[in-house]
């Protein structure tokens, strides 16, 4: 039995190299079904957005290696990938890579101020402040429309100033809606040479009051002249005669219906703004101009509602007490009857 040699069990594997290969497959199936499915997820996404969605997703995935009113990556950001760009002019909207345009504008989330849950946002206030201002151009696009409207009625309809049609022009400006009333040789508005207006100057300006007078908007009064020379003193320029006739204008509105508080501005041109700059000295120069100014409304201090700060109670002021005068020490205490000799007699 010592002598009996090892049993040796061999065990072959069923199959050989002919079997199969295992789970691997099902690995590279599933890879191959997840990618079908994200192209197909693809493809129903760029059917279901719009292009704006599109070039949002675009923006979002865009890595930001930009770098606003700086260098980028090489290049200052100029229309092509150059060490530096074109010219200054040539340069591109910095975008979230440099040198690419900013698909659509980036907004902030607005931010609550912990002291104040009621504040806003810089950028919402922004926003309020915009629309605010566009109902507010609206508005007054609408009132200078039936301005115009009226002007031009009573100049054709008024029989003291049917003769000044021609020399009354009706303009919107960016600054608010320009009441061009334009002196003539023939029918001057003032005396030549003064700022004394004359009747036929202040019929006009009596006509042009009592349309203002309907709109709200505050206004503002010009005064033009020529480019010749005002008079013979060399003291009294255009500068000079353009400031007091429109002066001359703003005292003579006072004294018709238009509210004095209405006049935010007066200002005298001289001659640096003509009117037909081909013709210097034309008589035609010679102008007030009356601006209904844009944004800007008149309000009767009586209707203005009272602000909170005068229906709230004022804080009342403690009165404090006066200090306590010190008890009397045996320096300053005087017998009864005692003469003191620098004691003051009693004035009557």
């Amino acid at each position: 039995m010592a002598d009996q040699a090892p049993i040796i069990i061999k065990r072959i594997k069923k199959g050989g190299h002919g079997g199969h290969h295992g789970g691997a497959w099902k690995v590279a199936y599933a890879d191959f079904v997840t990618a079908m499915m994200a192209f197909f997820l693809l493809l129903w996404l760029l059917n279901v957005t719009t292009p704006e969605q599109r070039k949002g997703i675009a923006d979002y995935f865009t890595p930001t290696i930009g770098l606003k009113d700086s260098k980028g990556i090489g290049f200052k950001g100029g229309k092509s990938p150059s060490e530096i760009g074109i010219s200054k002019s040539d340069l591109t909207t910095p975008g979230p890579v440099a040198g690419q345009v900013q698909a659509q504008p980036v907004t902030t989330a607005p931010t609550t101020d912990v002291s104040n849950p009621n504040a806003t946002s810089d950028s919402s206030s922004a926003a309020n402040d915009t629309r605010h201002g566009k109902q507010e151009d609206k508005q007054d696009s609408d009132q200078f429309k039936l301005t115009a409207q009226d002007i031009n009625q009573s100049l054709e309809q008024d029989p003291d100033i049917k003769d000044y049609k021609n020399d009354v022009v009706v303009q919107e400006s960016p600054e608010g809606l320009k009441i061009d009333i334009i002196d003539d040789e023939k029918k001057p508005m003032f005396v030549p040479g003064s700022a004394q207006i004359t009747d036929l100057g202040k019929k006009v300006l009596d006509s042009m009051a009592s349309i203002i007078v309907k709109s709200p908007n505050n206004i503002s009064i010009n005064g033009h002249t020529d480019a010749s020379g005002a008079t013979l003193n060399p003291q009294y320029t255009n500068w000079e005669l353009s400031a007091d006739r429109a002066n001359a204008a703003r005292r003579f509105l006072m004294t018709t219906q238009l509210e004095p508080d209405r006049v935010q501005k007066v200002v005298g041109y001289a001659d640096r703004d003509l009117l037909t700059p081909q013709e210097p000295t034309s008589p035609r120069n010679r102008r007030i101009t009356i601006i209904l100014l844009r944004g800007s409304y008149f309000r009767d201090p009586k209707e203005t509602p009272t602000t909170r700060a005068l229906l709230s109670v004022p804080d009342a002021k403690v009165k404090q007490p006066a200090p306590p005068k010190p008890p009397p020490t045996s320096m300053n205490i005087k017998p009864a009857g005692m003469f003191d000799p620098n004691a003051k007699p009693a004035g009557r």
